[in-house]
């Protein structure tokens, strides 16, 4: 596998398979960007907006419950809405999303999940289920070469006093 992948400053890193903590006897369902393309040049970081939707709270972004509850809160019927917020965008581009659930629950419920789906789109809602400290990648692909990546931690937990 040919990988050209360029250092930007203060990016996150990709995922990858040596990286990664244990799955514990959780089906391994997690696909990796190295893995799945052949090469690897990012010369675009994506930055991820959100807006989470939670009954009984005004809709809001990570950071700012993160600044009230320090996770963001469990409730039914709750999920988050990622957004592609930076202004690189190409037609000849496909955008692959990627949703790991990262944790003890996320182990004991077999659903690490990790698959690289590719829905073209520039926004990918997901519920809100149980807790940890689970991440969003978004890959841009042109001519077969991932050209944008970004990745966003999310921090889902049980909030008292909400």
């Amino acid at each position: 596998m040919k990988n050209d992948e360029c250092k930007l400053k203060n990016i996150p890193r990709m995922s990858q398979r040596r990286f990664r903590g244990s799955i514990g006897r959780s089906d391994d369902t997690e696909e990796f960007a190295t893995e799945k393309w052949d090469n690897i040049k990012i010369d675009h970081y994506i930055e991820i907006e959100t807006k989470v939707s939670i009954p009984g709270f005004v809709e809001k972004t990570i950071p700012q419950f993160i600044r009230k509850f320090t996770r963001i809160p469990i409730k039914d019927n709750s999920t988050i809405k990622f957004i592609i917020k930076s202004p690189y965008n190409n037609e000849k581009t496909k955008w692959f999303w990627k949703v790991r659930n990262v944790g003890d629950i996320a182990i004991s419920k077999n659903m690490i999940r990790g698959q690289i789906i590719n829905d073209n789109s520039l926004t990918h809602v997901e519920p809100i289920n149980f807790s940890g400290n689970h991440f969003v990648e978004i890959y841009g692909v042109k001519n077969n070469i991932v050209c944008a990546f970004g990745r966003l931690e999310v921090k889902l937990g049980d909030v008292k006093n909400i």
